[in-house]
């Protein structure tokens, strides 16, 4: 009796290699590489997220050499903090224009200027493309009066102002609601 040998056929061809498959990996390693440079130069992973949705301890406007107080249990202070805090989320432009010690006396006491203080219980992280305003407790927006005509949000921890300010497209909704609610008026468009 005769053996019959099988030999053994894979199921299986070879694949030729793919321009496509070959972009597409080229593509996600240039991504993977990206997220990568600015997480580290940031410290943080979440850079890309625009919505900022903290909530203050306190509220005070330097209402033209005067502070009020906003109370927390108040309507006023939760519309604020959402028109801040939709006014902030979203692409913020960063520049070195930084708050000096002089501008940061003057913004609490001086006749000409409208400049809202929103002073967080803990230090907050701003994501943005910057580094900069990772733990920030006090988020100072100018309304009228230096800088205000172009829309900067400064930074300070423990009354030391963050490098830079962040840019945002309007404040004007802030400083309506202000002056349209009568909780500051004054000098109003006295850039």
């Amino acid at each position: 009796m005769a053996t019959q040998t099988q030999t053994y056929q894979p199921s299986f061809q070879s694949k030729q290699p793919s321009l496509i498959a070959l972009f597409a990996t080229v593509i996600v390693f240039l991504l993977v590489a990206f997220f990568s440079m600015v997480t580290l130069s940031t410290g943080d992973a979440l850079w890309f997220w625009p919505v900022f949705a903290e909530t203050p301890a306190s509220i005070t406007v330097q209402c033209y050499g005067s502070p009020v107080t906003i109370a927390a249990d108040s309507p006023h202070f939760a519309e604020l903090t959402a028109l801040f805090n939709d006014g902030f989320s979203g692409y913020k432009n960063w520049d070195s224009l930084s708050m000096s010690d002089e501008t940061y006396a003057a913004y609490q006491a001086d006749p000409n200027m409208m400049v809202l203080f929103m002073k967080y219980p803990a230090p907050v992280r701003v994501h943005s493309f910057y580094k900069y305003f990772a733990n920030v407790d006090t988020l100072i927006v100018p309304l009228d009066g230096r800088h205000a005509s172009s829309n900067p949000v400064f930074g300070t921890t423990e009354g030391i102002a963050a490098a830079g300010a962040l840019h945002i497209a309007d404040t004007d909704p802030l400083s309506s609601y202000l002056t349209s609610n009568g909780l500051c008026s004054g000098l109003a468009g006295a850039n």
